[in-house]
């Protein structure tokens, strides 16, 4: 079953991609070089992707595990993990601690709930 959280992976690989090519494409001089392009391409895979799929596939193995029915979607928690993602990937190329700092406290609160 396709969730928010696989359909919002994918929309982070598909930046992450766009990101890598900026890099080759900065690498040959062809666009600008961006301060802070390197993480943001990385922390699109590590927290885009990887965080995306864990919320999306973590409770329903737990139900699967625990003999459970399949829970529903928390539509809070997609928005609040989405939110922190959007200001934290906001925050790191322009290397803005305020953002980065909201943003990972919002990621906090959607592990929380």
């Amino acid at each position: 079953m396709t969730t928010p959280y696989m359909l919002m992976a994918l929309l982070y690989l598909f930046v992450a991609i766009l990101a890598a090519l900026d890099a080759s494409f900065a690498s040959l001089e062809l666009v600008p070089y961006f301060q802070g392009i390197r993480w943001l391409r990385v922390h699109f895979i590590t927290l885009g992707m990887v965080t995306e799929i864990l919320f999306g596939v973590l409770p329903q193995l737990t139900a699967t595990r625990l003999g459970s029915p399949r829970p529903a979607i928390r539509w809070d928690i997609w928005i609040t993990l989405n939110t922190g993602l959007i200001v934290l990937l906001a925050g790191i190329p322009s290397i803005n601690g305020t953002l980065i700092l909201t943003g990972g406290a919002l990621i906090f609160v959607a592990a929380a709930l």
